[in-house]
């Protein structure tokens, strides 16, 4: 098991545990009543994939911090993306495998199956175990009878503190972006390892025991 499997299970165990002591109800990811937040999240990740913060903001629960951090992510997406296409436009198809970067990240958040659903006392609240490439753990609120992502978030770091790991992560991204077509790299393992170092920069390491979920606002 790698660093980041091992990072990401344990925080699985952690926010099922926290969330259980605030929860009014837990389930599985496979359950039908989970369905609406696998749909929001989908429908979410789509528009920052996508690009289209208008699009993505109309999704969105969240405001103040938790809004700079979607902006965040749709500008690290885009970030990223260039990133990519400089990389194959330097070096075609030589790198022997996957570039790391936010944009693959993104496209593979999901509430998936195997993660656990947790309804709070709240009957329009809830949170989920899913990853995000920050974290584990996804709020949602229901808003006029729709769920909809209210924070990517992940306790026991707060949306600003997120927002701060990503702007430094577009900074470097930009940074190799750059360097590529200036031709700083000789070889596609090298810009390979310098995207590897950015990406790093996205992930929390983990501490102590407090729940994946914050408190309701």
């Amino acid at each position: 098991m790698c660093r980041t499997q091992f990072v990401c299970a344990m925080l699985v165990g952690i926010f099922i545990v926290g969330s259980r002591s605030i929860a009014g109800d837990l389930v599985e990811g496979s359950d039908d009543r989970a369905k609406p937040m696998k749909q929001a999240l989908a429908a979410l990740i789509k528009e920052i994939d996508g690009g289209d913060f208008e699009k993505a903001k109309a999704l969105y629960a969240g405001s103040g911090a938790d809004l700079d951090l979607l902006k965040a992510y749709v500008d690290g997406v885009a970030t990223a993306k260039t990133m990519r296409a400089a990389m194959q436009a330097k070096f075609g198809d030589h790198l022997k495998r996957p570039l790391a970067g936010l944009d693959s990240d993104v496209t593979r958040m999901a509430v998936c199956d195997f993660n656990s659903v947790i309804f709070l006392d709240d009957p329009d609240r809830a949170s989920s175990s899913a990853n995000s490439p920050l974290g584990v753990g996804i709020e949602f609120k229901r808003v006029g009878g729709d769920w909809k992502v209210l924070s990517l978030a992940s306790a026991p770091d707060s949306a600003e503190e997120h927002l701060t790991r990503l702007k430094n992560y577009i900074t470097a991204v930009g940074t190799i972006a750059e360097n590529l077509k200036s031709g700083a790299y000789n070889t596609p393992q090298d810009a390979a390892k310098a995207a590897d170092e950015a990406r790093r920069q996205l992930w929390p390491e983990l501490r102590g025991s407090a729940p994946a979920t914050r408190p309701i606002k």
